[in-house]
Parts: C-alpha cells; sequence; structure tokens
C-alpha cells in the first residue's frame, strides 16, 4: 500500500507556541497551524493457509424439544514472504462448542422458546502478517502552515486547496519505520492466543393468528482477548526491550525471545511491559474486556400474497476498553495495529463504546398492489452513539499517550487543567468515556418500487429504490482529540468529521430463464 499522488498523505493541524511535536521539535513562536506529512509505504506477498471441520447434531429429545449440538475446530499458518512462520494455530487451540435449542411449548407451533450458546473464534487478518512480513516505512514530517493553494483535479477537472508547506519543523520522525524482518521471535509472542467471543441468545415468540405474531429474545457478548500491536519498554530480565512493538495478547503471559540472553522470557503483561517516563513506575497493561447485553422486542405479520409487515425495537448497551480490531472513536482502521495498546492509559478506562447505540428502531413493510406493481419501504432510527474526550497524558508519566492529531495515538483519559508543562505538578481531571455526551439520533427512511412483466413464463422485473429519502445529514462521528498538547484545548473537538450517507437511487433489472 502507498498513498497515491506522490506518496504522502497531508493533514493541517492546529498548534501553539511552544508545544513539542512527536519528533521533539518546539512550535516555534508566531506558528499557529502546521502539516503532517506522512509518508507511508507497506505491503508484501505473504500467505495463510487455514483449515477447519464442524461437527453437527440435530436431536429431538421429545416431539416438542429439539436439541442442536456442534463443535468447530480451526488451524491456521500465517508465513512471511520469507517463508518464515509468523503465527499458527492447531485444530486443539482454536475449539469452539456450540448449544441450541428449540421448544414447542404447547405442542401446536403457537409458542416458541428458544435459545443458543457458542464460541467464535476470530481469525488473524494477513494485515499482521504483511505489515511484519514486507517492513514498513511510516515516516512523519512536520511543516509551519503558510496558507493554501489552490490546485486543479487532473481526473475530474475539480478544484481543491493544497496547503502551503513553509519552514521544516525538527527532523524526520522515523519511530514507525519497521524494517523487513527475517526472525519474528522478538515480534510476535511464541504463545499467542487466538481472540474469541462467547455469545448467549435467549428468546420466544408467540403467535397471535395465522398472520400475526410477536416475540423478545436477550442477546449477551462478551469478549476477554485482544492480538495488537504493544510498546514495551520493560522486561525483567531482558533488557533488549526498550520501546519494541510486538504482537501479544496484552493482559496476559507473554514468551518472546531475548537477544541479550539468547533465550525466551516469559513475562506478565499486566503487571510489566511499560516503564514511566520520569517517574520510572513500571506496570502493565489492562486486560481487553468488552461486553455487549441487548433485548429486541418485534411484531410480525407474514406476508399473505398481499402484504406483510416487521417492527422491532432493540435497547442494547456496548462497554469495555477496546472496540475491538479497529477504533473508530479516532476513526482509525488499521485492524489488529491501533492505539489501545501504545500506551498503558489508553486503554484505561473501561465505558460505553463508540458503537454504543442504546435505542434502535426498525419499521418494515411491503404491498403489492397487483401482478405488476409491488411497493417496500423501511424506516430505521437509532441513537447517536458517545463523545469522548482524548487527552494526551496521565498522573506520574512525562511520556504522551496521545499526540496533536486525530490519528497519532490513542490518548489518555486524563485532561490537564493546571501547571500543564511539569509532569510532577500538572493537575489532571479524570474524563470517563462518554463523558461529553452523545451524538444526535440518526434517521433513514428508504421506499422501493417494483415493476414485473405481467407475462407468464417470463420472469422479467425492475427495481428502483431510493435510500435516505429525506437525504439526512446527521453527523455519525466527530472530533475526538481534546487536547495537542497538555493543557492546549483542540479548537475543533466535537466537530463533526464524518455524516450520514445522504440519498442515492438505485436501478436494477433482473431477468430469470
Amino acid at each position: 500500500m502507498v498513498y497515491p499522488g506522490d506518496g504522502v498523505s497531508y493533514q493541517a493541524q492546529a498548534a501553539t507556541a511552544g508545544g513539542v511535536l512527536p519528533n521533539g521539535a518546539v512550535v516555534p513562536v508566531g506558528v499557529t497551524a502546521i502539516v503532517d506529512a506522512r509518508h507511508y509505504i507497506t505491503g508484501a506477498p505473504v500467505s495463510t493457509k487455514a483449515q477447519a471441520f464442524y461437527v453437527e447434531d440435530n436431536w429431538n429429545v421429545t416431539p416438542n424439544l429439539l436439541l442442536n449440538l456442534g463443535v468447530r475446530a480451526d488451524k491456521f499458518h500465517n508465513k512471511l514472504a520469507s517463508g518464515t512462520t509468523f503465527a499458527k494455530a492447531d485444530f486443539g487451540d482454536m475449539i469452539s462448542p456450540r448449544l441450541g435449542f428449540s421448544w414447542d411449548v404447547k405442542g401446536d407451533g403457537t409458542t416458541k422458546l428458544f435459545g443458543n450458546a457458542g464460541r467464535y473464534y476470530i481469525p488473524l487478518t494477513n494485515k499482521l502478517t504483511d505489515y511484519f512480513g514486507g517492513g514498513t516505512t511510516d515516516e512523519h514530517t512536520y511543516y509551519a502552515l503558510n496558507g493554501w493553494t489552490q490546485k486543479t483535479d487532473p481526473v475530474t477537472g475539480g478544484t481543491y486547496l493544497f496547503p502551503d508547506l513553509g519552514a521544516q519543523l525538527g527532523p524526520i520522525n522515523t519511530e514507525g519505520n519497521v524494517p523487513a524482518p527475517d526472525d519474528v521471535r522478538t515480534a510476535v509472542s511464541r504463545d499467542l492466543k487466538q481472540v474469541f467471543q462467547d455469545e448467549y441468545i435467549l428468546g420466544f415468540q408467540q403467535a397471535i393468528n395465522q398472520t400475526w405474531s410477536y416475540g423478545a429474545n436477550v442477546t449477551y457478548r462478551k469478549m476477554t482477548r485482544a492480538v495488537e500491536d504493544v510498546r514495551i519498554n520493560h522486561v525483567a530480565g531482558c533488557d533488549w526491550y526498550s520501546g519494541d512493538w510486538p504482537i501479544l495478547n496484552p493482559g496476559e503471559k507473554n514468551t518472546l525471545w531475548c537477544p541479550d540472553t539468547n533465550s525466551w522470557v516469559t513475562f506478565d503483561s499486566s503487571k510489566d511491559g511499560y516503564e514511566a517516563l520520569g517517574s520510572g513506575a513500571v506496570m502493565g497493561y489492562k486486560k481487553p474486556r468488552r461486553t455487549y447485553k441487548a433485548i429486541e422486542l418485534q411484531l410480525d405479520r407474514a406476508w399473505d400474497g398481499k402484504w406483510a409487515f416487521n417492527a422491532s425495537y432493540i435497547w442494547s448497551k456496548s462497554e469495555g476498553n477496546i472496540e475491538g480490531p479497529v477504533n473508530s472513536d479516532t476513526g482509525y482502521a488499521d485492524t489488529n495495529l491501533v492505539q489501545y495498546y501504545d500506551h498503558p492509559a489508553v486503554n484505561e478506562r473501561y465505558g460505553v463504546l463508540f458503537n454504543d447505540h442504546r435505542h434502535q428502531i426498525k419499521l418494515r413493510g411491503s404491498y403489492k398492489l397487483d401482478d405488476m406493481w409491488s411497493f417496500g419501504g423501511t424506516f430505521a432510527a437509532y441513537s447517536g452513539g458517545p463523545i469522548t474526550a482524548f487527552g494526551v497524558r496521565w498522573p506520574n508519566d512525562n511520556r504522551s499517550a496521545g499526540g496533536p492529531g486525530e490519528f497519532s495515538g490513542g490518548g489518555s483519559g486524563w485532561l490537564c487543567t493546571a501547571n500543564c508543562s511539569d509532569w510532577q505538578t500538572r493537575q489532571l481531571v479524570y474524563s470517563p468515556r462518554g463523558a461529553f455526551g452523545r451524538m444526535p439520533w440518526v434517521k433513514d427512511l428508504s421506499v422501493n418500487v417494483t415493476w414485473t412483466l405481467p407475462v407468464k413464463d417470463v420472469d422479467l422485473k425492475a427495481r428502483f429504490s431510493i435510500y435516505n429519502l429525506l437525504n439526512s445529514q446527521t453527523v455519525v462521528n466527530v472530533h475526538s482529540r481534546y487536547e495537542s498538547t497538555p493543557g492546549n484545548k483542540m479548537p475543533y473537538f466535537g466537530q463533526g468529521t464524518v455524516w450520514q450517507s445522504p440519498r442515492f437511487m438505485q436501478l436494477v433489472v433482473t431477468y430469470t430463464y
């Protein structure tokens, strides 16, 4: 992968004179905005071999009770371009039991109680192997922003503004560069365990008559493991680890190769792995946690050849200290390489996650006018996600947990209020997840009409659909970076970055023969 054009991505950012940039440079007097020019190149011909088998049995315990029993086993082998093993797991490492049941309570098909419990493994993405297998160039150069120059897109002919680069501020920051390896023993935990999620569902359905029914179900999901790149600058018994980023199971025991002693070293990353700057305190990383709880209510009118209708309401709560393999709060989608374990402060906070939409409403309907024309529509609305602030430091540490840009580090839950230049005397306040309210409700009304050729034995149809009919433009993500440096609030915190997709139309013609 490489950025298009000159291979560099340019991001303008507010700046404060005297502020320190990630490359150690100090923002000069008179400079109020800078440009972060990121040169990023990655890619390698890596390979993955995956296998799985699944055994399932449906057992009618009684005429009214059906059990579904199953187990799935997976294995994989990820290799670098050189053929060297990056990571592997055997069938015995990824066993996923599944159990489900369906009970016809009255024996007449009008009342059904059902449930399911299962474990689901999430495979490693090739992005990880690619990142370590071919090396990565990830360099940031900082410039003073001297204004904007209007340029013309050579393809579309449209105009756009390009930053006018002033003086370069400090040296090129090459901390993100990763050389192509031929040995990953220091880069990948020897006993790397795979991520899984446990899910439990319990529900019922009740028929009112031949066409109408209602039901409810509850869902609970839990994740307690992650595979991520982790900042490791301290390992007891191996001084070699002074600032590396190996792939680990954070918050668990991991084993890495120690070049100093030419032997394996095992350490508990919940207690060791990070040494604070200044205070020298040694600590570990919190174990990842994420839960999802939901209750769904449904009302259904089955299709009778003329019309159908379905309505549902979901109350849900998504909590944790890690969203998953991406980080939507800061718009960072580099799978399994996000910022949750760039610093212990990043995943310190447990609370509502970005995708916590507490209320969701869905209405669906369809109507057949005659053999030629039929109509349909859907209405969906969900409450906005939480707005969380990300600072740059936390107590007793002079190393940043986040940078001045939206994508430069995950950030801390601590915000500086006084004496911000001195880590020993600065005053910090703790800001929980979701402390700055929520984004607005998102509403979407979509409609369609289908024309069918009324000729026997000829299946020709044309469907015209309009999505987001009312052209709602609701904000669905905002700037979450609260500080650029301790005590310096970003001027655009809380302002929109992503909006609901605008209205669009689609025409689909099908002919089946």
